[in-house]
């Protein structure tokens, strides 16, 4: 019984190690067709990620810019611009957890992708509780939100990793 044990543990560990060498020689043996296949599909997800980055926060500033030009502050204030700002926000933690797994293509982060990853987590969220907090005095609306680094850790590891 115990050499059947073994035998079979034996066979697992060749399997196993087979698999690992064979995984491992075939990252270093991929074709030029499928290195360039691999770099073309990261740079398709960068742009797709670009542009919704871009049209989330194209929406936020202009909620933002209706806001400023409004005579009297509204709830409806306060929810377009919580609105708005969490879209912009969650595309933005999408574009940083792209770049952390590695699916984004490595020029488009260091010419555009930390750009705006860094504006938005130093910048744009930590006005944005501002903002909310100001229509919610004028309003009078109990709203204890504030900027917390916690719930932007992807941003937060994509600054370390790329400043």
């Amino acid at each position: 019984m115990k050499k059947m044990v073994d035998d079979n543990l034996v066979k697992i560990g060749i399997a196993l190690v087979s698999f690992a060498l064979g995984a491992f020689l075939t990252r270093f043996t991929m074709t030029k067709k499928e290195r360039l296949d691999i770099n073309a599909k990261k740079q398709e997800t960068s742009n797709q990620l670009e542009t919704e980055v871009i049209s989330t926060y194209n929406k936020y500033i202009e909620v933002l810019a209706k806001f400023d030009g409004s005579i009297q502050v509204t709830i409806d204030d306060f929810i377009k611009i919580e609105s708005a700002g969490s879209a912009y926000f969650q595309s933005l933690n999408s574009l940083s957890n792209s770049i952390l797994s590695n699916n984004t293509e490595k020029n488009s982060i260091k010419n555009s992708h930390f750009q705006k990853v860094e504006g938005g987590y130093l910048k744009s969220i930590p006005q944005h509780y501002q903002t909310l907090q100001n229509i919610a005095k004028k309003c009078d609306i109990p709203y204890k939100g504030k900027f917390d680094a916690n719930n932007y850790q992807s941003m937060a590891k994509v600054l370390e990793k790329y400043a």
